[in-house]
């Protein structure tokens, strides 16, 4: 188990006990603020191979207690662990009950909120309920409002994937009184700026003044066409994608 794994889970009040066993983990796993129970989960030996036989654990409900508020913990532990970042679920297929018989969405995706706004105008999403219930998210507001899990049926899944590997990084100025460089993912330059136009109106990405009458957005020039090449060290620049807009 490496330290990247361990305070990971830690925030996600998981937590890693000694058990002297080699390829098993031991996890004490918060429920309510004074209840907890324990899990010992086996894997390779590996970061991957933990992350793989956790990520099957939280999709089988029947293995641990009734929580909606832990499940949603439980999935964004493991989207933060990578689970999630594949083009496809493999455990998940149409006819699949892998998230056990409580699961009421079969051939759907689980997704967090984070997740869920970077995949927004890329794929049809649909709001989860515990009761079984979902429906379609209209507009990205509705994503920070919901405050359970989300879904994606995986043709639009695998979609996204293949549209991800498509997008290059662009770097978008945003001239107000002041102005700022925003890295943000796109098909082309237009679609770069849109994203970042509709982070600002969402009051999603806070700009340091408010001169709406002279605002514009346009490529920096720092870059051709504000294209940033492949490799380019550009970290110091505020990306769109720390704020999943």
């Amino acid at each position: 188990m490496t330290e990247r794994i361990e305070e990971l889970l830690r925030k996600n009040g998981i937590k890693c006990i000694p058990n002297g066993e080699r390829n098993s983990t031991e996890l004490e796993i918060l429920t309510e603020p004074r209840d907890r129970y324990r899990v010992t989960l086996r894997h390779e030996a590996s970061e991957a191979g933990f992350a793989r036989e956790f990520w099957s654990y939280v999709q089988d409900k029947t293995l641990r207690p009734r929580n909606s508020a832990l499940d949603k913990r439980l999935i964004q532990a493991a989207e933060q662990m990578g689970c999630l970042d594949d083009e496809y679920h493999p455990s998940i297929t149409h006819d699949s009950t892998s998230w056990g018989r409580s699961y009421a969405f079969p051939g759907i995706f689980p997704l967090t909120q984070a997740k869920a706004r970077l995949m927004f105008c890329r794929a049809e999403l649909y709001k989860l309920y515990p009761d079984g219930g979902k429906s379609p998210v209209r507009c990205v507001g509705e994503i920070w409002e919901h405050d359970w899990l989300f879904g994606v049926v995986e043709e639009e899944w695998k979609r996204y994937f293949q549209l991800r590997k498509e997008e290059k990084d662009y770097a978008i100025v945003v001239r107000e009184t002041l102005q700022r460089i925003v890295i943000a993912r796109g098909q082309n330059l237009c679609d770069a700026i849109g994203r970042v136009k509709d982070a600002v109106e969402c009051d999603k990405l806070m700009l340091d003044s408010e001169d709406f009458d002279g605002r514009e957005y346009a490529s920096s020039e720092c870059y051709a066409n504000g294209l940033v090449p492949d490799g380019e060290d550009v970290s110091f620049y505020f990306h769109l994608d720390e704020i999943g807009a």
